[in-house]
């Protein structure tokens, strides 16, 4: 699922999330237009107050996944 699909499922604003996250808006609207991987802290907030599992937000799992791709290649 779509970050932007998650929120929608809880009913919230960008700002909404934002308040309950930590994260700026401006974060999050980069993040659901795809210009930008969230870094595993803002993965953790936006979870967090979500309450999703990373693995099931399409983003996240890309950005994880990506991240340890990096580790293994190193």
């Amino acid at each position: 699922m779509k970050l932007a699909a998650a929120r929608r499922l809880k009913l919230w604003s960008m700002r909404e999330l934002a308040e309950r996250s930590g994260v700026s808006t401006r974060t999050i609207n980069t993040i659901e237009l795809g210009r930008t991987t969230p870094s595993l802290l803002t993965i953790k907030r936006l979870s967090e107050a979500l309450g999703v599992d990373p693995i099931e937000v399409d983003e996240f799992r890309d950005a994880i996944m990506g991240k340890a791709m990096a580790l293994t290649s190193s």
